[in-house]
């Protein structure tokens, strides 16, 4: 009994002393919070959130840090920039840092200014209505990303909810009377939700103001930027797990091969992507002419215009994954046919078009080949710098052979 006593105070005074060298801890670091370099780093990050736009339905914000004047991810808007990409959050870099992000990365490789314009959500449609934006800038080239995870139920959303370019519409969209568009198409939110823990209202504050979280949450969040494969390792039994709590097939599918690991979502990007379905089909219409448009306004205007296809990360792993599952899940085999479908259809048309486009796909598969994973093991879908830079010399190599780059750069 004596023991126990003894015991019980020895770890009563050591939680006591953890818990005051933690206050200690905090109260220095909100003194040190006077110098502005040290407050910016402690501080909690800056919710800008994006903008209502009436055309584009939202905005990335001037006031986020990494964004420019205009709101997207630039230091500054020049007054010419040589190549304008456009895109979704694919082109954005979410997942990496600015520099990172594989536009930021092209101007890195050839030498050429390259406007990121880029917001996730964004699909051709959008580029299309930013075009005179991106005209502005007076660019050589314009490059419209192309991503098939949801560009094609973002276009739908956009012109149908969104009531913008109706001249895209088939039939002039008689197609989709009132009562077929009460609801839409697939709610993605519903998939999305499962990644996210509520910790509520009390917690949230907590993890909001405490400056030791803070300085914990800059260096996590630098090692997950700067060098994803260290969280990756460190929270992969973390994911996976969260990944498993999740039962219904082709939410999350735990991919764990011979050289690569991650989580896949095929049946979110397969509700966004099946062109089956009379709404995603007309979505994909939407993009196709909009790509189309935006062909033909670069040629009046005297410019280089380049489509570039982003493919699931369920595609790029298709290789690897075969290799090692002798039999995949249900909705990964699904998805993978409806993306190689996609992906038939939009080459045929952009070639019967004469619309020249650059296929990311080799790239990124090639990062596997070398043992080089492009993408987190987290069920994240944007690539990581490795994978950014794969695409990024994709577009080099495509512009290379359009003899946009100096001697020097080839």
């Amino acid at each position: 009994m004596l023991k126990m006593r003894i015991r019980f105070k020895s770890i009563a005074c050591s939680s006591l002393v953890v818990v005051f060298g933690l206050l200690c801890a905090e109260l220095a670091l909100r003194g040190l919070s006077v110098i502005t370099a040290v407050d910016e780093i402690l501080s909690p990050p800056k919710q800008s959130l994006p903008l209502r736009d009436e055309r584009l339905g939202q905005r990335p914000n001037p006031e986020h840090a990494s964004h420019d004047e205009k709101g997207f991810r630039n230091k500054a808007v020049p007054d010419r920039a040589g190549i304008v990409a456009m895109g979704d959050s694919q082109t954005y870099g979410t997942g990496a840092d600015p520099d990172q992000a594989w536009p930021q990365q092209l101007s890195s490789l050839t030498g050429i200014e390259t406007y990121n314009m880029a917001w996730g959500g964004y699909s051709p449609v959008h580029s299309l209505l930013l075009w005179d934006e991106a005209m502005a800038l007076h660019p050589d080239m314009v490059i419209a990303a192309f991503y098939s995870g949801n560009d094609l139920y973002d276009a739908f959303l956009r012109v149908y909810y969104g009531e913008q370019l109706p001249e895209l519409k088939s039939n002039g969209g008689r197609n989709f009377d009132k009562e077929s568009l009460e609801v839409k198409p697939v709610n993605l939110e519903d998939y999305v939700n499962i990644y996210f823990v509520d910790w509520g209202d009390s917690v949230k504050f907590f993890l909001g103001h405490s400056k030791i979280l803070a300085l914990l949450r800059t260096f996590k969040h630098f090692i997950e930027h700067r060098y994803s494969w260290i969280d990756d390792f460190l929270y992969w039994d973390t994911y996976r797990k969260n990944a498993l709590h999740h039962p219904e097939k082709g939410r999350l599918y735990v991919y764990e091969g011979s050289r690569f690991k991650t989580i896949f979502t095929p049946k979110y990007w397969l509700s966004a992507m099946d062109i089956g379905t009379p709404q995603i089909k007309e979505g994909w219409l939407l993009c196709s002419r909009a790509i189309k448009e935006m062909s033909l306004r670069a040629r009046q205007q005297g410019i280089q215009f380049l489509v570039l296809f982003i493919p699931t990360k369920e595609y790029v792993f298709e290789p690897v994954v075969l290799e090692d599952v002798s039999d995949p899940e249900a909705y990964y085999v699904k998805l993978l046919a409806a993306e190689k479908k996609m992906w038939r259809e939009t080459k045929s048309f952009l070639d019967q078009e004469g619309i020249g486009y650059v296929d990311a796909l080799p790239a990124l598969r090639e990062c596997l080949q070398k043992g080089k994973q492009p993408y987190r093991v987290a069920a994240d879908g944007h690539p990581n710098a490795i994978g950014y830079h794969a695409i990024a010399q994709s577009v080099k190599r495509a512009i290379q052979q359009m003899g946009m780059l100096p001697d020097a750069v080839n």
